[in-house]
């Protein structure tokens, strides 16, 4: 039985092909965005995800990027 204290990951990992253990810095399909960020974002990482991340900002001499209020996990922190 897989707990999602400790592997919350872990039933997204299932529903996305992967193994419920992957490595989450992984990138198996060499796209640019690891397993990791495609949880975060809440992206279904067998697609090619190189140009669905949120776009990077200028404003003045700020740089910003800003990931997880456009997709966010309520298991993750600063998620809603």
């Amino acid at each position: 039985m897989i707990n999602p204290v400790t592997q919350p990951a872990a039933a997204w990992l299932l529903a996305h092909g992967q193994a419920y253990n992957a490595n989450l810095a992984t990138d198996a399909n060499r796209d640019g965005v690891s397993l990791l960020m495609a949880y975060a974002l809440n992206l279904d990482p067998q697609l090619n995800l190189s140009g669905s991340l949120p776009p990077a900002t200028l404003q003045g001499d700020t740089f910003g990027h800003d990931l997880l209020r456009r997709h966010s996990r309520p298991d993750l922190p600063g998620g809603s």
